[in-house]
């Protein structure tokens, strides 16, 4: 950071206060940031994003378990979700900045007027801690069906590797098996890790017959 634009960041970048902010979504409160720092002439690199958006709403974007610290792996999914490729709001890179299109200035604007109108928030606040979601993400992420989702490995999802990203057994009731995975998908939607809702969905698509019931749970339910 030039001594500059971090002055300038550190005197626009203030907290606010965790009511007003909690019920605002992530995406909604990066292009925020987004578009305070480019209106204020501060570059929009990722650390600078990452720097100015734990500054003003640190409950959010501070490291679970180490508040002191910006999580900037969180961040990163955030401005992630905001490219063409999913939500479409921003266009540029952690580089050389990212930019606001319309629609992420008119998403910009609301969350502005929602944060300067100094009333609490009234959207739902999540009660699950946001460390259980983390490890959640972390362990599907790190599984061969992911990994194969992703083409970072090679080969057809196979079952057992469906199984094995649920962190469930193959003796697993399907009604238990549908009630995992919409729980996850909720926590998903909840952290907004849309390539996390996507790579589920695509679960339940490509195999329907993991959550069917099974012959012998129709006999047991009767």
């Amino acid at each position: 950071m030039s001594k500059n634009a971090k002055t300038l960041l550190l005197q626009i970048c203030q907290e606010f206060d965790d009511t007003i902010y909690s019920g605002i979504g992530l995406d909604p409160l990066i292009a925020y940031t987004v578009n305070l720092l480019d209106d204020n002439g501060i570059p929009t690199s990722f650390e600078y994003v990452v720097v100015a958006a734990y500054r003003m709403f640190p409950k959010k974007f501070g490291l679970a378990g180490f508040t002191e610290y910006p999580d900037s792996a969180r961040i990163n999914r955030a401005l992630l979700h905001l490219t063409p490729r999913y939500k479409n709001w921003i266009f540029g890179n952690g580089s050389k900045g990212y930019f606001l299109n319309e629609r992420g200035k008119e998403e910009a604007a609301k969350a502005k007027e929602q944060l300067l109108s100094g009333r609490p928030s009234v959207k739902k606040v999540i009660s699950q801690p946001r460390s259980m979601y983390d490890r959640e993400a972390t362990r599907i992420r790190s599984s061969s069906a992911f990994r194969k989702y992703k083409g970072e490995k090679q080969g057809e999802i196979q079952k057992w590797e469906v199984y094995d990203a649920l962190a469930v057994f193959s003796y697993t009731p399907a009604s238990e098996l549908r009630k995992r995975i919409s729980n996850l998908i909720t926590l998903a939607k909840d952290a907004e890790d849309q390539e996390i809702v996507v790579f589920l969905e695509k679960i339940i698509h490509d195999f329907p017959s993991i959550f069917q019931p099974r012959v012998d749970e129709d006999r047991v339910r009767r």
